[in-house]
C-alpha cells in the first residue's frame, strides 16, 4: 500500500513540473486586426460549351485580417489565353474581382468563399468564388501579429453569363502578408 502511494505522489508530482515547465509556445500567440496583402500568379483553364481555354493572370488581395483566423478581403482579377474547337481558334481576357471571407487555420491552410462581378471578353458575369491552399513557408512580422509567407492556392469561379456557365479553374503561387 506505501509503495503504490508513493509512485502515485511522484506521478502527481511530475505531472505539475511538466506542468510548470511547459513551454512558452504552448501560451496562447499575440492576435488582433491588420491590413491583408497578397499578390499572385496563376494558371489553369476556362470551360464552356466544348472549349476548353488555358488562362494565365494575376491577382490581388486587399482587405482586413480580424484575427487569426478570419480574413475578408477584395480580390481583383486579370487574365487571358486562349484555345481552340473544330479548328477554330479563340483568345478571350477575363477582369473582374470579388470579395471573399477566409478562414485560415494552424497558420498553413486556409479556404474562402465569396462572390462578385467579371467581364468575360464581351458579356458581363457574376460568380461564386471559392478557394482553398497551403502556406508551405511561414514567417511572423516583427510585431509578433502579423503572418507573411509563400502561398499556394486553388481558385475555382463559375461564371454565369447570358444563360452560360463558364467554369474557371487556376492554381496560383504567391506572396501573402495576413
Amino acid at each position: 500500500m506505501k509503495s503504490s502511494r508513493k509512485r502515485f505522489l511522484f506521478a502527481l508530482v511530475a505531472v505539475g513540473l511538466c506542468l510548470l515547465a511547459a513551454p512558452a509556445s504552448a501560451q496562447p500567440q499575440l492576435d488582433g486586426g491588420r491590413f491583408r496583402f497578397g499578390i499572385a500568379l496563376s494558371g489553369g483553364g476556362a470551360f464552356v460549351s466544348g472549349w476548353e481555354l488555358g488562362m494565365a493572370g494575376l491577382d490581388l488581395r486587399f482587405g482586413a485580417q480580424i484575427n487569426h483566423l478570419l480574413g475578408v478581403y477584395a480580390q481583383p482579377f486579370f487574365m487571358v489565353g486562349g484555345g481552340s474547337r473544330g479548328g477554330i481558334t479563340g483568345v478571350t481576357g477575363f477582369a473582374g474581382g470579388s470579395v471573399v471571407v477566409d478562414a485560415t487555420f494552424m497558420d498553413r491552410f486556409f479556404v474562402g468563399l465569396g462572390g462578385g462581378g467579371a467581364v468575360l471578353n464581351n458579356p458581363a458575369a457574376g460568380f461564386v468564388h471559392v478557394r482553398a491552399g497551403v502556406y508551405p513557408a511561414v514567417g511572423r512580422g516583427l510585431n509578433g501579429i502579423r503572418r507573411k509567407g509563400f502561398m499556394v492556392g486553388l481558385d475555382l469561379r463559375p461564371f454565369f453569363a447570358s444563360g452560360i456557365t463558364v467554369l474557371n479553374v487556376m492554381g496560383s503561387i504567391g506572396y501573402e502578408a495576413f
